[in-house]
């Protein structure tokens, strides 16, 4: 027969879903002193070898006292990472954008230079062609310059 270790992790259906989602310090800081320090003490009793039953009777006062205080908590950390995550994710959208006008930009820019290498090698351009020239060269230089 198998001895098993005197030290137990906390039961995880005990402890809450926090434990398997987010690290007790994610949340631990949205909670009353009280249930912060019975939170954590769910958390190192093994380490510190303390009683099983000493840990289980801990779990049960946590769940009982706590459990509404937890939710509120893992409630806070996820709104806090949502929101975290919209102004990363709107960052990323603008900085995208703006890429993608900047290229779209240099690529007129670009066909205008071409258009105006073009018409320039044209000798048999008319007054009003002349002078649409140059106002598109003023524009190009105003744009792309």
């Amino acid at each position: 027969m198998k001895c098993e270790s005197s030290t137990v992790s906390p039961d995880p259906k005990l402890a809450g879903p926090a434990t398997r989602r987010y690290s007790t310090a994610d949340y631990a800081q949205f909670m009353s002193p009280r249930c912060g320090s019975m939170l954590e003490g769910i958390r190192t009793g093994p380490a510190r070898r303390v009683n099983p039953r000493t840990t289980a009777e801990l779990q049960i006062a946590y769940q009982r006292e706590c459990r509404d205080e937890e939710l509120e908590a893992l409630r806070r950390v996820s709104d806090q990472r949502t929101d975290s995550q919209f102004r990363i994710d709107e960052a990323r959208r603008a900085q995208n954008a703006n890429a993608s006008r900047q290229a779209l930009i240099q690529q007129q820019c670009e066909e205008s230079k071409r258009i105006i290498y073009t018409k320039r090698k044209r000798t048999d351009m008319t007054e009003g062609e002349k002078a649409d020239l140059v106002r598109f060269e003023d524009t190009y230089r105003a744009k792309c310059d």
